[in-house]
């Protein structure tokens, strides 16, 4: 999901914001609510990157937040609920 917020050539940009709402959208993200949205990644740094596009899509960066343990920490707790789709 992160590489597809970026420009193919060059992955140090992020795509327009039209493509990027569209990104967040298809993946079930309502750009308009005030609700709350959390991040994470394995360690934290993609997320903030996830974080910055969902700033760039007019989403206010006080309903967002980055959950900083990440998967390194929730996945280290033996009675931490995953789900897996198959």
């Amino acid at each position: 999901f992160f590489y597809d917020l970026l420009k193919p050539e060059n992955v140090s940009q992020f795509k327009p914001r039209e493509e990027l709402e569209k990104i967040f959208t298809k993946g079930g993200v309502d750009l308009s609510s005030k609700k709350k949205e959390i991040v994470s990644c394995g360690s934290g740094a993609t997320a903030c990157a996830v974080v910055a596009a969902l700033e760039l899509c007019g989403k206010d960066p006080n309903d967002i937040y980055v959950y900083d343990g990440s998967w390194s920490e929730w996945g280290s707790l033996p009675d931490t609920p995953i789900t897996k789709e198959g």
